[in-house]
């Protein structure tokens, strides 16, 4: 019983594992997993919420070349690997308001410009660039309105 109360006070301090994670963990160690979950469900909802918070905020903070829908998709992944319950990462994710950084837009783009410039030319460049653009998550009108300003027609 205090290996088990140690164990997660020391996953929730130390680590950034989520629920499910030290569930599994504490269970492959064949401990009463009774007494795992009851500990477990003592622990209150907003630690919990918290740290889910504090890994979204990181997240967002370092992204430096992906864009927001791609950001949230790898999020949630990494939050659900991590062991955290869907309600939980999604009532995060969702309350997030994320703007679109022209900046990583702009990388994107010259970095499919100047690898696709070796192969098209002209329209047929501007089209490729445009279809790698979305396929990365970017919104379509976000990618016209820069391909417009880099671009005037």
């Amino acid at each position: 019983e205090l290996y088990i109360k140690s164990y997660i006070n020391d996953q929730i301090n130390l680590t950034n594992n989520g629920y499910y994670k030290i569930l599994k963990d504490l269970n492959s160690k064949d401990l009463n997993e009774e007494l795992i979950k009851e500990y477990l469900d003592n622990i209150d909802k907003k630690i919990w919420e918290d740290k889910i918070k504090k890994i979204v905020d990181k997240s967002i903070k370092t992204n430096t070349k992906y864009s927001t829908n791609y950001l949230k998709e790898k999020i949630l992944y990494n939050l659900k690997t991590k062991g955290y319950d869907n309600n939980d990462i999604l009532n995060v994710v969702n309350s997030l308001n994320l703007q679109e950084d022209d900046n990583i837009l702009e990388k994107n783009y010259n970095a499919l410009y100047n690898k696709l410039l070796k192969k098209y030319s002209g329209k047929d460049l501007e089209l490729h660039i445009f279809n790698k653009l979305l396929s990365k998550g970017f919104k379509y009108n976000d990618i016209k309105e820069y391909i417009n300003k880099k671009i005037p027609n």
